[in-house]
């Protein structure tokens, strides 16, 4: 690698919405934990009169190959809805 070259941050965007309760947040971290080398919350906001809360991650995937078992784990976090994964496509990058 050249001093110029970079090496991808995340390889993708996680979006769920959980209700605004600290015990199911704690479950959706530590599975991001268990999954993600990296990850960072770069949208949080209130839905459904303040129950709910949508959130959006970037994401590092210890293996690529993690990406279902990623979304099937944080689907089986009780109260999680609407989970979705965009990866980055490498070769699309600058």
């Amino acid at each position: 690698l050249s001093p110029f070259a970079s090496r991808r941050q995340f390889d993708g965007l996680l979006r769920l919405n959980t209700p605004d309760d600290p015990t199911i947040d704690q479950r959706v971290k530590g599975t991001l934990r268990q999954y993600c080398s990296t990850f960072v919350l770069i949208n949080l906001r209130e839905i459904a009169q303040g129950t709910r809360l949508e959130q959006a991650y970037q994401v590092k995937l210890r293996e690529t190959s993690f990406r279902q078992n990623l979304v099937t784990a944080i689907r089986a976090v009780e109260e999680v809805h609407d989970v979705s994964l965009l990866m980055q496509d490498p070769s699309l990058e600058v």
